[in-house]
C-alpha cells in the first residue's frame, strides 16, 4: 500500500494524508507493507508515528525501515513482508 496523496508540500495542507488513519485498519488487513511517501515532512513524518501507533495497540508487529536518497521513504511492515526492509 502507497500512502503518496492528496498533496501535501505546504504548511497549509501538510496533514491532508493524516485523514487515511480513519479507515486504514480497516483496509490493511493482518498483514501488510505500507510504503509513506516524503515522510521527512511534518505531516507525514506524523503519519507513520501515528500509524505505528494504531497498529500496535491492535497488537500487530510492525516494523519501521526508513530509505534515504532525495527524500525519505518509510516501509512499515508486519512479519510476513520483513524481507523487504533490505531493499
Amino acid at each position: 500500500m502507497l500512502i503518496d496523496g492528496p498533496t501535501a508540500y505546504s504548511r497549509a495542507d501538510r496533514f491532508n494524508r493524516v485523514g487515511v488513519l480513519s479507515w486504514l485498519p480497516g483496509v490493511a488487513g493482518d498483514e501488510f507493507l505500507m510504503i509513506g511517501d516524503d515522510s521527512t515532512r511534518p505531516g507525514e513524518s506524523l503519519l507513520v508515528r501515528k500509524i505505528m501507533q494504531i497498529f500496535a495497540h491492535k497488537g500487530c508487529n510492525v516494523e519501521r525501515k526508513d530509505f534515504v536518497g532525495a527524500a525519505r521513504q518509510t516501509l512499515l511492515m508486519t512479519p510476513r513482508f520483513q524481507d523487504f526492509r533490505y531493499l
